[in-house]
């Protein structure tokens, strides 16, 4: 789960995406749905959190800050980003464990 968000905010699932639908990567079409439904799951469900949990999640994955980095920055406890990332994670989990 760890490494499909940290694609999500770095982009690189986009890319891998964009890449298929160009006929660049060689991966079938269930593969192709399979990263479309990932990144439709995490950006539906980045809709119905708070904002501050997603600038929390982007510091961590997109701009790849240690827990302690964001803490400084923020003033949030480490452990309540920590517990926010969980919950997002089983969020997120609850409607991609269908596909694994």
């Amino acid at each position: 789960m760890e490494d499909v968000l940290r694609d999500y905010f770095t982009g690189k699932l986009a890319v891998s995406i964009h890449l298929y639908k160009l006929g660049r990567v060689d991966v079938d079409s269930y593969e192709l749905q399979l990263l479309e439904f990932k990144q439709t799951v995490i950006e539906t469900m980045l809709k119905v959190i708070p904002l501050q949990y997603v600038q929390v999640l982007q510091m961590h994955f997109k701009n790849r800050m240690t827990w302690q980095e964001v803490v400084r920055i923020t003033h949030i406890d480490e452990r309540t980003c920590i517990r926010w990332r969980d919950d997002f994670r089983k969020l997120v989990g609850g409607n991609l464990w269908r596909i694994s």
